[in-house]
């Protein structure tokens, strides 16, 4: 049970930080030009591959993105609009973060990820209305 909880807390901090620790060390040779064929970063090549060389540090990014959305809102006002609310907030900070940062090497590649996160964000407003809408539960 110890190690169960202790692994809870660890590795949704760790990977993330284990990526950025990881591109750190070899952000000279993801922004060269010729990392598509460099070999040497084979290992490591998911992390980056998906981005251009002004975004090598992106993929520790998207894992705080999905703990924020999927893992950590959980805990805050369980089926409540505050729920809902904190959600969009943290859907609009990484709206946010898409469109200043351009992660991705194509205007049309950054378009698309832009509008996914719009979707995240006007997702909200349908599930909002809805919950609002229900009836509430007897005590």
């Amino acid at each position: 049970m110890l190690w169960a909880g202790l692994m809870a807390i660890v590795y949704p901090l760790g990977v993330p930080i284990g990526y950025n620790l990881l591109l750190r060390r070899h952000k000279g040779e993801i922004m060269a030009a010729g990392r598509e064929t460099d070999t040497s970063l084979d290992p490591i090549r998911f992390l980056f591959a998906n981005y251009g060389p002004n975004a090598w540090y992106f993929e520790p990014i998207v894992c705080v993105e999905k703990l924020v959305l999927v893992g950590v809102v959980v805990f805050f006002f369980p089926g409540t609009l505050t729920q809902l609310g904190i959600t969009g907030a943290g859907a609009s900070v990484f709206l946010s973060v898409y469109s200043w940062i351009k992660p991705f090497g194509e205007y049309t590649e950054n378009l698309q990820g832009v509008s996914a996160q719009v979707s995240f964000v006007v997702a909200g407003v349908p599930a909002a209305s809805l919950l609002a809408h229900l009836p509430r539960p007897q005590r």
